[in-house]
């Protein structure tokens, strides 16, 4: 089982895609899948790592035609630290699995997906998670802030040394979204 996500930093909303495998068309769905979800008259700059279905040349007609709207910013090599969607899986994986026993993957799938759901709306935990990094990443990359509503792939925080603590964000979590 595959998962494709991205999270807003404006807004905190969570989109995501399972699929059987991550290959470039999978990726292509889910390109499509956020480009239904931008706001119209903005610049979606998504962040990712250097999979190699990210660079398929399957993707370059659909990157051609939204050339003015979309824009994929690949991180350096070895730099997983610099995705923030990673403190998004980490987080999924403390909330929804943590301590655990799964007698089956369906068990832990509706799990994982109960958590998805929950931040399909505006959420300021992923909001304040997810941009930990935003800034210190575009100011250098010099994009204006309204131009970035999505980011995706692959981190842990903006010092490569530094682990995240889900712990660290869970207290910020209402009582009703943590699982024991």
């Amino acid at each position: 089982m595959a998962c494709f996500g991205a999270v807003s930093l404006e807004t905190g909303k969570f989109a995501y895609s399972l699929c059987e495998t991550f290959d470039a068309k999978t990726f292509e769905t889910f390109l499509k899948l956020l480009l239904r979800r931008r706001t119209h008259g903005k610049r979606m700059v998504i962040v990712l790592d250097n999979a190699r279905y990210h660079h398929a040349k399957l993707l370059a007609p659909l990157l051609h035609k939204y050339r003015k709207v979309l824009t994929l910013l690949f991180l350096p090599p070895y730099s997983p630290q610099l995705a923030p969607i990673e403190r998004v899986w980490i987080l999924t994986r403390r909330l929804a699995t943590h301590n655990q026993y799964f007698a089956t993957l369906g068990d832990v799938l509706m799990l994982v997906e109960r958590c998805f759901i929950r931040w399909l709306k505006p959420n300021a935990v992923l909001k304040i998670l997810c941009g930990i990094t935003y800034v210190a990443m575009f100011r250098s990359a010099r994009l204006p802030p309204q131009d970035l509503p999505f980011i995706s792939s692959r981190t842990t925080t903006d010092r490569p040394r530094q682990r995240f603590r889900p712990s660290a964000i869970s207290r910020l979590l209402p009582e009703n979204l943590i699982s024991r």
